[in-house]
């Protein structure tokens, strides 16, 4: 019985390298997936930051639009009052009028504010949260097993030798 010596070595040689160019391909392969999955995550939460950015730019305006609107009613209730009490000659009464409106005036003026501050922390917490649901997805992404892809190629190095000896020994006996 003849036995080609070189013909398992090429077999397993190409196995060999086979195998490395799999694992070469695999972790590029997931290194490009976790680049873009990474690259999309990244957009999407600027696109959202950039959304509550716009989102505080519009309740800063209205803000100041509706304390205007608050303080031109107050100067005009200001002025009926202040023709009234002066048809009515004035007195204790006026003044608790004037008071009371005063109170109320500032009331309005103090929820109009406290209003604006909460709508400003919402739109805060918006943005913490989705920063944190960004970073949350990045740690998440699958990155390449450098390890997995060397021990692959090892196994494939070791099934080589493991042929390689076995061929070996068939042909030592073949010659004796």
């Amino acid at each position: 019985m003849c036995v080609d010596p070189t013909g398992i070595s090429y077999v397993a040689l190409a196995g060999l390298a086979l195998s490395a160019v799999s694992a070469a391909v695999t972790v590029k392969t997931t290194e490009d997936n976790a680049d873009a999955q990474a690259k999309a995550i990244k957009q999407a939460n600027d696109l959202k930051q950039n959304d509550l950015d716009r989102q505080q730019q519009q309740l800063t305006e209205q803000r100041a639009a509706e304390a205007n609107a608050l303080a031109m009613r107050q100067r005009e209730d200001m002025a009926a009052f202040d023709v009234i009490a002066g048809e009515n000659g004035g007195g204790i009464t006026s003044q608790r009028g004037l008071a009371s409106l005063g109170i109320q005036q500032g009331q309005d003026t103090a929820t109009l504010k406290d209003n604006g501050l909460k709508q400003s922390a919402e739109i805060g917490y918006a943005k913490a949260a989705a920063s944190t649901g960004a970073a949350s997805k990045l740690s998440t992404i699958q990155q390449p097993s450098y390890a997995q892809a060397g021990l692959s190629i090892a196994s494939a190095g070791v099934s080589y030798g493991t042929a390689q000896s076995k061929y070996d020994r068939k042909a030592d006996t073949a010659r004796t």
